[in-house]
């Protein structure tokens, strides 16, 4: 535990700059203690200029016509420092998924684990977090927003950070049920969830997808069940209603005997004409439903309960289906990025996607799913390769997703859900025969199927073994690495920062394909444009009829 200040042997001098330090100190906000939470690279950042190497060794051109994305293997905070050169106010989504802090080995800081018992282990997260938060936003459009996930370790302290960074409240908290079952360990309280904090640069331009919801929306059968369901029972509730197809649908039972609406044939005309009725084609007849709803209702986007975008064990899945083994433990589920990415991507067909915690590359492996759809969006990624989670992991990840790989294990799908509550056990043999009917219907479709009933929930998956190559999604992919020039103003450092800035004009340009180059000029190009880059300028006229 680090020793208390001993002001006793301290000058007259040295007291005075202190307490005026001190009175300095904001008086109302989040205020830690930085004294004592510098990050060791923080003198090299300031004697070197952060510059990015090109590795073409691990460079990947599935397609000159597709994106070519961006993998930065290095300290997020040399990352951000490049990238603030390259990509100022260029970026439109940022989704980050930083150390929660939990004291459980999961947060290395100057290259140790912060514990529980440390005591400025909150001050150095804010420290650590501050600093990369503050180059982020420089690089977000003024529509551009930022995804933070995070649990309630560092829950309070991060809105609190972000806030002041951002200058506003949160365009949104979203809360996500990131665990089934019991969830993660407390002592009196199971934690199931996770929140992702959303801010954007300019609160005011910034724009999320709008929430169409519809209420409460449910639906029975129109044919009566139980007691008093014949035809004799109610001789004037049986009746032809006409169905899609032309022909007329007849409340038929699942033994072929003849049964009865629950409406009169006037009910069922109104019914129709309203299109409150729905029409299922099944075993060679029409079943018919009720349908139970209100409006569509058009809104602005709102803090949400994320319940169906996949878990933290799907992320591990995902893992698990691309390396055949588990080779990291918390990566987030590419439904849920995919989910977030949605919100803010919509209507647009190209931009860019940044994840300074890349870890596992979840995030880069949700943008070549999102560009299946005709879309052009290019991912920048960046992680440090402690652990070799950049070479072993998330390299390895997106080469597989972009070429394909061989794959052998199993994929499962929900053919039926149902939640079960006290009012719908009224209705529980209708379920239960509902859910049967789907078992029948995918008996021949799927290798297997699975029943469960957990969490008051009736699910049937559809099981199928693969033993296949799964097809690679395409892309491009340039590989650097976080580089220093000295930043003192020699003629050598001069020429050194030159050579190097190539690269990072390429990377400002996007344009990564080489044309052409002799000892004063360097070209490059896309599918829009050129990047010329000329080093002596006595050879300027040369240099037009070369550029023409």
């Amino acid at each position: 535990m680090p020793r208390k200040k001993d002001y006793s042997a301290w000058s007259k001098q040295d007291l005075i700059q202190r307490i005026h330090a001190l009175e300095k100190r904001k008086k109302y906000g989040l205020v830690w203690d930085e004294e004592h939470t510098p990050e060791e690279f923080e003198k090299e950042a300031r004697d070197a200029l952060p510059v990015l190497q090109a590795v073409p060794s691990k460079a990947i051109h599935s397609s000159p016509d597709d994106p070519t994305h961006i993998l930065i293997e290095g300290d997020n905070f040399h990352a951000l420092s490049a990238l603030n050169y390259t990509h100022e106010k260029a970026v439109d989504v940022i989704y980050i998924d930083p150390p929660y802090n939990t004291g459980n080995q999961d947060f290395r800081y100057n290259d140790k684990f912060v514990e529980k018992e440390d005591a400025y282990r909150h001050s150095k997260w804010l420290s650590f977090m501050d600093k990369r938060l503050r180059l982020a936003k420089n690089l977000l459009k003024d529509t551009g927003v930022i995804f933070i996930s995070i649990d309630d370790n560092e829950m309070a302290q991060l809105k609190i950070l972000c806030d002041e960074i951002f200058g506003s409240t949160p365009l949104g908290i979203f809360i996500w049920k990131a665990r089934s079952g019991k969830g993660g360990t407390a002592d009196q309280v199971a934690s199931l969830h996770e929140y992702i904090l959303c801010y954007a640069r300019d609160k005011r331009v910034a724009r999320l997808k709008p929430d169409t919801r519809i209420g409460s929306r449910t639906k029975e059968r129109l044919r009566q069940w139980g007691q008093g369901d014949s035809k004799k029972d109610r001789e004037t509730m049986y009746f032809g209603i006409p169905a899609p197809d032309g022909t007329l649908a007849y409340p038929i039972k699942d033994d072929g005997t003849e049964g009865r609406w629950r409406v009169g044939q006037k009910e069922a005309n109104r019914l129709l004409e309203a299109n409150e009725l729905e029409f299922e084609f099944s075993e060679g007849k029409w079943k018919v439903y009720r349908i139970f709803s209100e409006d569509n209702i058009t809104e602005t986007a709102t803090d949400s309960l994320l319940l169906n975008v996949g878990t933290a064990t799907d992320g591990t899945k995902e893992i698990l289906k691309i390396f055949g083994k588990k080779v990291f433990d918390t990566a987030k589920p590419t439904s849920l990025i995919l989910h977030l990415l949605d919100l803010m991507l919509y209507d647009m067909r190209s931009g860019i996607v940044l994840d300074f915690f890349a870890g596992s590359g979840a995030t880069g492996d949700a943008v070549l799913q999102l560009n299946k759809n005709q879309k052009r969006f290019q991912f920048i990624l960046a992680t440090n390769n402690e652990k070799n989670i950049c070479t072993e992991v998330c390299y390895p990840r997106l080469k597989q997703v972009i070429q394909g790989y061989d794959f052998e294990g199993t994929e499962r799908k929900v053919l039926f859900e149902e939640k079960l509550s006290l009012t719908k056990m009224r209705k529980a043999a209708e379920i239960y025969t509902e859910y049967e009917e789907a078992r029948d219907a995918n008996e021949t479709e799927f290798d297997s199927l699975k029943g469960e009933f957990r969490e008051n929930i009736l699910r049937l998956w559809g099981i199928d073994y693969i033993d296949d190559h799964i097809e690679g999604l395409g892309g491009n992919l340039n590989y650097y690495r976080t580089a220093f020039v000295p930043a003192a103003p020699t003629d050598a450092n001069k020429e050194t920062l030159t050579l190097r800035s190539v690269e990072m004009l390429c990377l400002r340009e996007n344009t990564f394909e080489f044309v052409r180059e002799n000892a004063v000029w360097k070209i490059f190009k896309n599918q829009a444009r050129y990047t010329a880059i000329l080093f002596d300028n006595l050879a300027i006229p040369k240099f037009k009829k070369e550029l023409a």
